[in-house]
């Protein structure tokens, strides 16, 4: 995978050259409004493009069908998996959305942990986290003393989790329906203890798609440049006792 990803990167140097060698021709030729406006133009067919290609993408990418048999697979093993969000002055609405696409797992083995740093100005916070508590055992939450950051909060997550798998996630993702089960397929089919999802960015109000990451296989230069694990990322209680927590 590192050889496509050096060719890849090739590819894209070449591609900005010949781009280049074209502007500045057309300076010469053309000047600079002419150039910019045609620089503007060809930026927007660029877009356009994107736009036309992967704006199909939704958090809703699977059929009723699909979901159903998702729903009744059962894997050759039951793992739980926690899932740890550090939160801190999260906006109602992404803790709403956030909490809300974990319950919609098509694979439903799964506890929430949650470590709230949020100042008084951000009780609302607390207040949503104990109704989905309440309503949801598989759901936990304990308030902080004080923030302590994203490392120092996921630690006080980890100190709350009881699964076999840990998933690192933040506060304001969501996660698709079907990624714990696709991370479930990855486990007990390839027996991994290290799993990283491709992710898509969207506004706001998830209804227009901004930009897609799509991620190589492991990659050792590219990753020591890049930091493309990112979420969802899932691995094993093993790995985690033998690395430990987090630096604060």
């Amino acid at each position: 995978m590192a050889g496509r990803t050096v060719e890849i990167h090739i590819v894209m140097l070449t591609r900005i050259l010949i781009l280049t060698k074209k502007t500045i021709i057309s300076l010469k030729i053309n000047g600079f409004n002419a150039t910019l406006q045609k620089i503007k133009f060809k930026c927007k067919e660029i877009y356009q493009g994107f736009y036309r290609r992967f704006n199909h993408i939704r958090l809703d990418t699977i059929t009723s069908k699909e979901r159903q048999s998702q729903l009744q697979h059962t894997f050759s093993r039951n793992i739980k998996i926690s899932i740890l969000v550090p939160l801190y002055n999260t906006p109602d609405k992404f803790l709403h959305e956030m909490i809300g696409s974990v319950q919609n797992q098509t694979y439903s083995n799964w506890e929430l942990c949650m470590a709230d740093g949020s100042d008084d100005k951000h009780k609302s916070v607390m207040e949503i986290c104990e109704k989905y508590c309440n309503k949801d055992k598989r759901i936990k939450y304990k308030k902080l003393a004080k923030n302590f950051g994203i490392s120092g909060n996921t630690n006080e997550c980890i100190s709350m989790a009881t699964g076999e798998y840990i998933a690192l996630f933040d506060h304001d993702d969501i996660m698709h329906q079907s990624a714990l089960f696709h991370v479930m397929k990855a486990i007990c089919e390839k027996e991994a203890d290290f799993i990283y999802t491709d992710e898509a960015t969207f506004s706001c109000d998830l209804k227009t798609l901004i930009c897609i990451h799509w991620k190589p296989d492991y990659a050792v230069d590219n990753l020591r440049a890049n930091n493309y694990i990112c979420h969802l990322s899932v691995f094993s209680r093993k790995l985690l006792d033998e690395a430990g927590c987090f630096l604060q």
